[in-house]
């Protein structure tokens, strides 16, 4: 993907039915005002366990909703390991001053830890996905090679054939906000971010099999509408 090349920002005009159905929600997504689930139906069958992956713009509760969701789904796990404590072992930069050498080693954790855990019933915060939007920020102020972003979203597609759904949390999310290093609270800089969040979510329902559900609300109302998701694409025991 980049500039030119007819990437990922470049296609929104030929998307199928779903891509089609999350442009309807769109004004919704943005403003955070639906508290509606946005499934993608392209699942051929149900399946007992569910690879999840939880993906989002910074400050909208990813963390608070694994955390919920675990307690909502005990015969679930989360990795104790995540891109958290790469950042805080290796002093990385993120966000506005992040680097290429920073956004690979989250990059290649993420993949890592995504492609190599087999475990059926996982929920993981944050995926290639979210390297991706922030590594592409970069790229879109001259800052990051299209070399990098081209390997990247490589990486972010492959690593989706091991997950069976992403939980996308748009910004807007009513969640009351921890304030730690790791966030930026910058309006502009969120906004960007999320505007690039919504197009890749667009382009990987357009490319991908992988199914998609936008939630929204406060707590409660995520969990509400994640059991909805599950119910409808999962067996329960």
């Amino acid at each position: 993907m980049g500039k030119g090349n007819g990437g990922i920002r470049q296609k929104q005009g030929q998307g199928n039915e779903k891509a089609v159905f999350f442009l309807y929600y769109l004004p919704a997504l943005r403003q955070g005002l639906r508290q509606e689930l946005c499934y993608s139906f392209r699942a051929d069958k149900l399946i007992d366990k569910m690879r999840l992956t939880v993906t989002g713009p910074q400050n909208t509760g990813k963390t608070t909703f694994v955390e919920d969701f675990l307690s909502a789904f005990p015969d679930y796990f989360s990795p104790k390991e995540t891109y958290r404590d790469v950042i805080r072992n290796n002093s990385l930069k993120v966000n506005r001053e992040t680097t290429e050498k920073s956004q690979k080693l989250i990059r290649d954790f993420l993949y890592k830890q995504i492609c190599e855990d087999k475990n059926k019933n996982v929920i993981f915060d944050r995926c290639v996905l979210d390297n991706f939007i922030y590594s592409y920020y970069q790229y879109e102020l001259g800052k990051f090679s299209k070399k990098f972003i081209d390997e990247s979203e490589k990486m972010m597609f492959d690593s989706l054939k091991h997950l069976d759904a992403l939980i996308f949390i748009p910004t807007g999310v009513s969640v009351p906000l921890k304030e730690d290093y790791l966030r930026d609270t910058d309006v502009q800089f969120i906004d960007s971010i999320n505007r690039l969040f919504i197009s890749t979510i667009l382009e990987v329902a357009r490319k991908s099999k992988i199914k998609i559900a936008v939630i929204t609300g406060d707590r409660k109302s995520r969990i509400d509408q994640i059991k909805k998701f599950i119910k409808f694409y999962g067996n329960k025991k």
